[in-house]
């Protein structure tokens, strides 16, 4: 079974084009990357992990009321794959299913959205973690000249936390990550040549968790859809099972333009 999962990276291969076609379009980030996480081995040296780290995502319109008010649902998958390994372990798979209503006041306010978001990594046991967030989130836009910058504001309410492992819920990681209230902020800058599309977006995300860098190149412009991409994270929840531990994490690979 597990092998089948390591097919999972395969979805990001789907182009942009035949996801449209079925009134679909992708949400949040899609990347397939190699991914190196900083860690210590059983004589506490420090050593470096390495793993395929995929993110792929698929949002779904439900209703559409008018020309500024939507409902949809969305799923994101994300998880890592060992590599140089003789069994190619699939490490985890995190699922993050939900559903929202947005809304489109204005040029500036671009977005304004409300709904439900689960997060699971689908095991049982002491392994099992899952939680479910009310979230509110705003989405600012502005130009200056030939740069484009987003500004995403989110805050959400845990009204439900699942967690297997009774030793790590009472670890202060643990309450940090689920904290009833808490929040995140996203700021992104893209540079485009004039009347073409975005060929450099930088982005930097903060949470009460964890802060994650990324920046994203299109090397192609007959291939838009398609971007390098590389990033650095650090923090703890990087993947839910190990939700308690702190890491570091570099990835480069090839991206999706939401």
């Amino acid at each position: 079974m597990k092998k089948l999962f390591a097919l999972i990276p395969l979805l990001l291969l789907i182009p942009v084009s035949s996801i449209a076609e079925r009134d679909m379009g992708l949400f949040g980030k899609n990347y397939l990357a190699f991914q190196g996480v900083n860690s210590q081995d059983e004589m506490g040296k420090d050593t470096m992990d390495k793993f395929l780290r995929f993110q792929t995502s698929v949002v779904y319109p439900m209703i559409t009321y008018g020309d500024h008010i939507k409902f949809d649902v969305f799923s994101e998958m994300e998880g890592t794959i060992g590599l140089f390994e003789e069994s190619q372990p699939v490490r985890n798979i995190d699922y993050a299913p939900g559903a929202s209503l947005h809304w489109n006041p204005n040029e500036t306010l671009t977005e304004l959205r409300t709904g439900w978001l689960h997060g699971s990594n689908g095991e049982s046991g002491d392994s099992s973690r899952s939680w479910d967030r009310g979230t509110l989130t705003a989405t600012l836009e502005g130009d200056m000249g030939r740069f484009h910058i987003i500004a995403k504001p989110s805050i959400w309410y845990a009204f439900q936390v699942s967690n297997g492992n009774p030793d790590i819920a009472t670890t202060e990681q643990f309450g940090l990550l689920v904290d009833d209230l808490g929040g995140s902020l996203v700021l992104s800058v893209s540079y485009s040549e004039p009347d073409g599309p975005p060929t450099i977006i930088l982005t930097g995300e903060v949470m009460n968790h964890m802060g994650e860098i990324s920046a994203m190149w299109n090397f192609n412009p007959n291939w838009r859809d398609y971007f390098f991409y590389a990033s650095a994270r650090g923090g703890i929840g990087d993947i839910l099972k190990e939700i308690d531990e702190y890491s570091q994490s570099f990835n480069v690979g090839l991206s999706f333009m939401p």
